[in-house]
């Protein structure tokens, strides 16, 4: 007989693993069969569908393939628990034996008691599931985070919840650095400092990503239908947040500011010789206002060029003037204080009321509340206040963006040089208004000051 070992939980703790496996084997050799392969699934909920990337999946092909005969488990419950599950293997004709006996699925008995065991089980967790619920609930009426793993960052919960160094504090620099680092440079940062996840492994981009979408981070509560929704933490809804009972490691408007950020559709861009260029996504053309693409010229030279065909310009003269500017700016003794003045931490709250009042009116449109013209007027003011706030937000991101050039290690021009072009193109965005207008033909001598304008957000 080819037998197949399945072993199963749902938390990852190698402990639990190997019990199982001892226990199949003992079971495969007293009986004298063939063990072909062991299928294990380290933190793998049963209740939920398993996909192809794990083990139960590996089982499946392999049973299609008449590789195995039967599937040997400690118990039913660590095999299936799911109705869907049990038609698959009745579906195969596998043989399944347990620990605790064998169940022939090719019979009206056996599938009567594996129908009756898994029927349980779902009971089981479906109990579980709505004691779980009331529990979140509980804690959110009371300021408590949901049950669950310790949170980067903070105590475990029996603990206190309470910040928790060093993680605290790297928690805290990543949501000042959103604007002018990449997630993958903070992870990255984040390893060298010798910092793991809560569960000891290394830290990647999407990791890091879910940390700064964290609202719990701010001291909120999210809204637990959105998250049983499964929505991506950076799309809750803040207006449906309640407040924690717990220290918060930045304050909400930060939590508010790179979630913005993290949500702007214009933030990804695709990887190609432009990424050498500084001003990609910044510089405008003064004859039609559109914004300038990357292109060479016949000498194969870098250019900015506009898709209208009014200017083509090269880039290397003038990513060396903005540079020039931006580093003698951010050398002057004031800028931190006048930079600050700037700071408007109302604005994205304003922002929200006013997504909110959009969708209000859309809803009053589709159930013919209200006129078409109406609603046009109404949106048509709304979507102006938004652009108006919307670039009030610039500046108030500012400190956020530029802080790792005035206060890094090296000087500013120093601490400018070493950022990756990305970073700096966000800097220039958040600081500055570039509008080109052509050389001249024959003229690309000129000095820039006479083609480039340039003025400060």
């Amino acid at each position: 007989m080819r037998a197949g070992v399945y072993v199963r939980q749902s938390l990852s703790l190698q402990l639990g693993i190997d019990r199982q496996l001892d226990r199949c084997r003992a079971l495969i050799q007293a009986r004298g069969w063939t063990r072909v392969r062991e299928y294990i699934d380290n933190d793998v909920s049963a209740s939920k569908p398993r996909g192809a990337k794990t083990e139960w999946h590996s089982l499946i092909e392999d049973a299609k393939a008449r590789r195995i005969d039967t599937v040997v488990a400690v118990d039913l419950d660590r095999l299936i628990r799911t109705q869907r599950d049990l038609l698959t293997l009745i579906d195969l004709g596998l043989k399944v034996v347990t620990v605790d006996g064998d169940i022939d699925l090719t019979t009206a008995e056996g599938t009567f008691r594996a129908t009756l065991a898994t029927a349980l089980a779902r009971f089981e967790v479906q109990r579980k599931s709505e004691r779980q619920k009331r529990a979140i609930e509980k804690n959110r009426a009371d300021g408590r985070p949901a049950p669950g793993p310790r949170v980067f960052g903070y105590t475990s919960q029996p603990e206190g919840h309470l910040p928790f160094e060093p993680e605290a504090t790297a928690v805290r620099e990543a949501f000042t650095k959103i604007a002018s680092m990449s997630m993958g440079q903070i992870a990255r940062d984040w390893n060298a400092q010798g910092l793991t996840n809560t569960r000891s492994a290394p830290w990647r981009q999407q990791a890091v990503r879910g940390i700064l979408s964290n609202p719990r981070y701010a001291g909120k509560i999210p809204d637990p239908r959105e998250r049983d929704a499964g929505a991506h933490p950076a799309r809750y809804d803040p207006l449906k947040f309640t407040e924690g009972s717990w220290e918060p490691l930045v304050p909400f408007e930060l939590w508010l500011a790179a979630r913005r950020y993290l949500l702007d559709p214009t933030r990804v861009r695709k990887r190609s010789d432009a990424n050498k260029k500084l001003l990609i996504g910044s510089a405008l053309c003064a004859v039609c206002g559109g914004k300038l693409g990357s292109g060479n010229n016949s000498g194969t030279e870098p250019t900015y060029r506009c898709f209208a065909g009014h200017i083509q310009i090269r880039a290397s003269k003038i990513d060396a003037y903005v540079s020039e500017i931006i580093v003698t700016r951010l050398s002057e003794p004031n800028v931190r204080r006048d930079l600050a003045k700037r700071q408007s931490p109302d604005v994205e709250r304003e922002l929200l009321v006013l997504g909110d009042s959009r969708q209000r009116i859309l809803r009053l449109v589709a159930q013919g509340s209200t006129t078409m013209r109406e609603a046009t007027r109404a949106l048509g003011e709304t979507a102006q206040r938004i652009r108006v706030l919307e670039n009030k937000l610039i500046a108030s991101d500012t400190l956020a963006v530029v802080s790792p050039i005035i206060d890094g290690a090296g000087t500013v021009g120093e601490n400018w040089s070493r950022l990756p072009i990305q970073t700096q193109r966000i800097v220039v965005r958040t600081l500055l208004t570039v509008i080109l207008r052509g050389t001249g033909r024959g003229r690309g001598g000129r000095d820039v000051a006479e083609y480039a304008f340039i003025a400060w957000k």
